[in-house]
Order: structure tokens, then sequence, then C-alpha cells
């Protein structure tokens, strides 16, 4: 709950700072968001997987947008999303295992893009980048062979690349976006009831991303995949047992975003 209060404060001081330059903009709008995700979650360990999960995620959010002079960009978004998915993998003793497991979350987001080559008078190539805080509870569900747990993760990572952006029509534009992913800082804590639980800290990885963007004037249309990785924790402080395996998140997503 700690890092996710920090989150929070530190979302809440960058849409002040959006606020704060307001006399800057040439032009701002606030944004409705919705999505889908198809989301694959795979474990390693020695380079042999543990286990994998796969299945449609849900989003919703809120977010803003300043352009200023010369295309210049910050936005800010606070996304909530959650579903269930299918896992695939095994018990702890290594007995194969199905079940489903329940994810539920939220997402800081705050970046910004700026032009740095403009081609002509309707193209440009821009630095893009972001700051991301996700936090999620990860519900591992019960079978006939295996008791279920709880994990709580807060994770902090980084968006980089470049884009290229193409201008038509009065207020029209597509992009194309890709660059690397990395991850600053991440929390696990695993509950497995009755007061049993670690807390575990998987180390920082790269990833990468690659997006297409079609923008009006009135709404946003995105796709595109991305990739977040972990490498293998340290064992817990607890009970020196217990270690979260290299892991990554892969999403391949849909997002209409609404502008007013």
């Amino acid at each position: 709950m700690r890092k996710l209060g920090i989150s929070l404060i530190v979302f809440v001081l960058f849409c002040f700072l959006l606020k704060g330059i307001a006399g800057a903009q040439e032009i701002s709008y606030r944004e409705g968001i919705s999505g889908i995700k198809y989301f694959v979650w795979q474990e390693y360990f020695q380079g042999k997987r543990l286990l994998k999960e796969q299945g449609w995620l849900y989003y919703a959010g809120i977010g803003g947008e300043r352009i200023f002079s010369y295309d210049k960009r910050v936005y800010a978004q606070i996304l909530v999303f959650g579903g269930q998915v299918f896992y695939h993998g095994g018990t702890m003793g290594g007995t194969p295992a199905n079940t489903h497991t329940g994810y539920i979350g939220c997402e800081f987001i705050f970046g910004g893009k700026i032009p740095v080559w403009f081609i002509g008078v309707n193209k440009e190539v821009l630095l893009v980048g972001s700051l991301n805080s996700r936090n999620w509870m990860r519900d591992l569900k019960t079978t006939k062979i295996a008791l279920g747990y709880k994990e709580y993760w807060y994770s902090f990572y980084a968006k980089a690349g470049l884009a290229f952006s193409y201008k038509f029509g009065e207020s029209n534009r597509l992009n194309l976006e890709g660059g690397s992913t990395y991850t600053i800082s991440t929390f696990e804590k695993a509950d497995f009831g009755g007061g049993s639980e670690v807390n575990l800290y998987p180390k920082n990885d790269w990833g990468f991303f690659i997006k297409a963007v079609f923008e009006t004037e009135n709404f946003i249309l995105e796709g595109g995949y991305i990739s977040i990785k972990y490498k293998k924790s340290d064992l817990d402080e607890t009970y020196k047992s217990f270690f979260q395996p290299e892991s990554k998140a892969e999403f391949y997503f849909i997002n209409f975003v609404f502008k007013f």
C-alpha cells in the first residue's frame, strides 16, 4: 500500500504541473479511456518455463494532455483494470496443475513527446517516453490438488523510444512508435493465508514496445504490443526459501480514447 500511495502522490503532483503551465499551452483536453488487452504471463527458471497464464484484461480510465508550441506534448493517465485468465503450470512440488488467475489493479502513467526532426510540413520524428507505476493483485485460484494464494505487485517502469508522425487533413495524425521498456523498481508480497507471507524484490530487466496510433480531433485509436520483464529475485528474508522466478508480462492491446 505504501508503494501505491507514493504512485498516487506523484501522479497528483504531475497533474498539478500540467495545470500550472497552462499559460504556455496551445491546446489541452481531457480523455476518457477504454481498452482491452490480451495478456500473457510467463515464469522461467534455468531456461525452463514453469507456467503460462493467458487471457483478456479490461481497462478503463481518465487522462489529460497538453500540446505546446512545436508539437511538444505532456500527458497523464490513470487506469484501472481487471479480468480472469487461464493458468497452466504446476504446484510448488512440480505436479502439473491448471486453474484460473484473477487480476485487478491500476496504473499511473505520466509522459511526453518531443519532436526532434521535422520532415517537410506534415511529417516529424519524435522522442517519446513515460514513467509508469503498475500495481496489481494476482489471485491464483484453489484447485483439487493445490491451494491458491494471492500476490500483490507494485512496479515502476519506464518507456522510451521514437515515433514517426504523419499529419493529414485538418486534425488527423498517424503515429508509428517503438522502443524499450525497463523495470526500475518492483516489490512483490506473496500472501499464503493464515498470516504466512513473504516479501520479494524481482530485479530489473529490459523489454520493448511497438504501437500504432490514429488520432483525430475527437478520438484516438491505439493498437500494439508491450513486454515488461523481471529478472529472478533473491531469496525472501523470512524463510530463505522462496523467490520470484524470471518473469515476463506481455500485452497485445487496443485502446479507445475519447477527447472532451
